[in-house]
């Protein structure tokens, strides 16, 4: 699935029950915004730099870094390197369907602001604004 100049290819998802993980990779530059959510994910940092918003804390990652993210903790991060690539795991199902509709909204052309935003509300995901 292919969203917001990220990558993510699902590696094991039991069909909407228990935890699903994904390998993710992200390019410079990309980012995203301080957001919440209502599943818990955790992350491995496979390969590259990555500064990350964990709440009001600030990270730098490497690779071999566990990121824990407990069910709406806003966070945010930014590539520093070429590329990071990650081994993400999300507890719940909605995690996928709203990346899956970032990516079928991507590939319609059609991933505007304000699609993005549609398609966050309809998975109770929430960008966190100062």
């Amino acid at each position: 699935m292919k969203f917001l100049g990220n990558i993510a290819t699902c590696k094991f998802n039991p069909d909407d029950r228990g935890w699903q993980f994904y390998e993710l990779v992200a390019t410079a530059g990309d980012s995203v915004p301080l957001h919440r959510h209502p599943w818990d994910e955790i992350s491995y940092l496979l390969e590259g730099e990555v500064e990350l918003q964990i709440g009001d804390q600030m990270v730098q990652a490497t690779p071999g870094c566990f990121i824990n993210l407990p069910t709406g903790v806003p966070h945010a991060f930014n590539v520093l390197s070429p590329q990071a690539k990650f081994l993400v795991g999300t507890s719940k199902a909605i995690a996928f369907h709203f990346m899956a509709d970032m990516a079928q909204a991507e590939q319609e052309q059609q991933l505007t602001p304000e699609r993005v935003v549609a398609i966050a509300q309809k998975h109770q995901v929430q960008v966190v604004v100062d």
